[in-house]
């Protein structure tokens, strides 16, 4: 059905082949999971849950957003200087991160330790110095990924995807025999990451004396004030919205138990599976896209709009299929105490179809340069998911709380599909620059 939706042009072809590593990447992990929730428990996961909610909420402004800024240059020269901008930030950013690990580590191992009585102190305390160092890498990955978007070399972000997989999996499967705990989930993560990371930066690394002729202190100056927009307008956002996704596990673990915050963790990375491998592999094609058109005045609109209708009928029947038979299929293949991650999949089902549809076309606000007013949507969606998790959490049904929260997060997405529609449109005035 994905090819007869997908016409072959370029940018179909491009969507493709990003979808096909993702595919790859994501069926990896598909397929050892039954092994992977049979020798980890749902308590386990939800260590590894609370950690990448860390992790990713810092490491998604761990850059300052320059990388994001990566495709906007008209020269690979002056998109070369961001990348180095980026780097740079990257590394002191996860430095005052070790800081304050050596100088919290104790007030951290004592909330891990309340929560999670099943993990010890010397499993938290390695665990927390992972923290920065899974921040590097992972906003490493970010930034040369973007870089290799620009490039055109969409292969390599397949690869890197696939490469990513491949590692966490083995990782996590061969480290369960000399760990314990969660410890072979968490450190498998970062082994993919640093993996991934170093597919996109090879060619770089490998031809750096080509490259760093044309990287220079005053080119990065330049560029970090000509897109300060990005760390200053663009930065709180994307930290919101990182907090959108993973402070959910933040609030879950305050009034639930570890249990719970496990199952709905898991529930999310498999739901997730669609998004990330249809969703981002056109996000990515389609920020390269729009930005050459917006560029050069042309019309965004009818991309967006085939990709509205593309992403509804590629999403509708696969959404619908788990809506129906979720906490069936996930005690089958899972094991039988993942039935109600399974049954919280139901319900926040609508949520993540709505999601799927929007997350290719979330870029407009950074192409038109609409940050402010994006904010505005996560500030909104996140106040009502707060109130509505924090609302369950005194009633003590996490069913009612995501069901609240899946309900106010469909209203913002319809919102939003609307705002982004009129965005694409030719006739719409480019606001000046912040």
């Amino acid at each position: 059905m994905a090819n007869k939706l997908f016409k072959r042009t370029e940018f179909a072809s491009n969507v493709l082949t990003l979808m096909t590593g993702t595919a790859i990447a994501q069926a990896i992990p598909i397929v050892i999971s039954p092994i992977l929730t049979r020798i980890y428990s749902p308590d386990d996961f939800g260590v590894l849950g609370l950690y990448m909610a860390i992790v990713s909420i810092i490491a998604v402004a761990a850059a300052g957003r320059y990388e994001m800024a990566i495709m906007l240059p008209k020269k690979d020269e002056d998109a070369l200087n961001i990348v180095a901008l980026s780097v740079i930030i990257t590394f002191f950013v996860s430095l005052l991160v070790l800081l304050l690990v050596i100088i919290f580590q104790n007030s951290l191992i004592y909330l891990f330790v309340r929560k999670f009585q099943n993990v010890t102190v010397s499993e938290i305390r390695f665990l927390l110095y992972i923290i920065p160092v899974s921040i590097f890498f992972i906003s490493l990955y970010q930034i040369f990924n973007y870089w290799s978007t620009r490039q055109k070399t969409f292969k390599r972000n397949a690869t890197a995807k696939v490469s990513q997989s491949v590692m966490y999996s083995a990782s996590a499967l061969g480290l369960k025999m000399i760990t314990k705990g969660s410890a072979g989930l968490v450190i498998g993560n970062l082994s993919g990451y640093i993996t991934a990371a170093m597919v996109l930066t090879w060619k770089i690394l490998r031809n750096l004396k080509n490259y760093l002729p044309l990287i220079n202190k005053a080119s990065i100056k330049e560029n970090a004030r000509k897109y300060k927009a990005f760390p200053i307008v663009n930065a709180p956002p994307a930290v919101l919205s990182s907090m959108q996704t993973h402070g959910i596990l933040f609030i879950t673990a305050y009034f639930f138990s570890s249990f719970v915050v496990g199952c709905y963790s898991f529930v999310v990375r498999i739901m997730h599976i669609p998004i990330e491998l249809i969703g981002s592999s056109m996000y990515q094609v389609f920020y390269q896209k729009a930005s050459t058109l917006y560029n050069n005045n042309e019309n965004i609109q009818p991309v967006v709009k085939k990709l509205y209708i593309r992403s509804f009928l590629i999403g509708l029947p696969i959404f619908g299929a788990i809506l129906i038979g979720a906490p069936t299929v996930f005690a089958f293949v899972f094991g039988e105490e993942w039935r109600y991650a399974g049954e919280l999949g139901q319900i926040i089902t609508p949520w993540l179809f709505l999601n799927f549809i929007a997350s290719p076309i979330s870029s407009l606000p950074l192409i038109t340069n609409n940050q402010k007013k994006a904010m505005y949507f996560v500030i909104i969606d996140i106040s009502l998911r707060f109130i509505t998790l924090t609302a369950g959490g005194f009633i003590g049904s996490f069913k009612i709380a995501i069901a609240m929260t899946s309900l106010s997060c469909c209203i913002v997405l319809v919102v939003a599909l609307i705002w982004y529609y009129r965005l694409s449109s030719r006739y719409y005035t480019r606001p000046l620059p912040n």
